[in-house]
């Protein structure tokens, strides 16, 4: 009996630590979240929640495969619709292990990965946690008590709130930002389109004077030119 409470204790425990990981990284990605001098630590601290949640959804399955109180085989556990017991809740579960594991080894290894497939795999978060919390529903055997149903609700509810809000306040890259004025831009948007050539600065402004009764025009200046005569001529 006390591998059976160690087992469920892991269990709750592996989804309460993928529902954090998963809320602080909706969090972090909304213009509304976490400033942007604390996402260092903020991804490790995402990173380690994800981490835990693994390790304790391991204990889960160890401890189902030595209890006595309901026999569990490998194959059960980790091959849709083996067992007997409840096949959908408990292959809900298996999915939501595997889309784990691709979403925690693209966080180990996400220097040596494109940008675009590792938010590909980070795409399966959400639907990795619904999956987590529908298993928890319809396999877990502390379900009918209602302390079990409000945590669902509440986690389910946020992470629906989350994903709403960050579809609407997401900040957007830094280089794409409209109205960028990064110093060290090269290239505008209408020479980046094709409309103008592009022109190199060669530096400040001069005011030159021009024949009389016409407005002074303004030229670069260029090392080793003189304009104070109304004309450049060779230093």
């Amino acid at each position: 009996m006390i591998t059976w409470n160690i087992l469920r204790a892991a269990a709750v425990g592996s989804y309460l630590t993928l529902f954090a990981a998963v809320a602080l990284g909706l969090a972090g990605t909304t213009s509304l979240g976490i400033r942007p001098g604390a996402k260092k630590s903020t991804v490790s601290l995402h990173q380690f929640l994800s981490t835990v949640g693994l390790l304790l959804l391991a204990v889960h399955l160890g401890g189902l495969l030595v209890d006595k109180y309901m026999t569990f085989s490998v194959t059960d556990l980790f091959f849709p619709f083996q067992g007997e017991y409840k096949p959908v809740g408990v292959t809900l579960g298996i999915l939501a292990m595997y889309a784990m594991v691709i979403i925690l080894v693209a966080s180990w290894v996400r220097r040596g990965i494109s940008n675009r497939m590792w938010r590909a795999t980070h795409l399966l978060a959400i639907p990795t946690f619904a999956l987590a919390m529908l298993h928890g529903v319809f396999a877990g055997t502390d379900t009918p008590r209602t302390g079990f149903w409000l945590m669902y609700l509440s986690t389910g509810v946020i992470v629906v709130f989350l994903t709403i809000l960050r579809a609407f306040t997401a900040r957007e890259p830094r280089e794409v930002r409209k109205g960028n004025t990064t110093p060290g831009a090269k290239v505008d948007s209408a020479v980046e389109l094709g409309s103008i050539p592009q022109i190199r600065s060669v530096g400040p402004l001069v005011a030159v004077p021009g024949p009389p009764g016409d407005r002074a025009r303004s030229i670069p200046r260029e090392p080793g030119l003189d304009t104070r005569y109304g004309h450049l001529t060779d230093q």
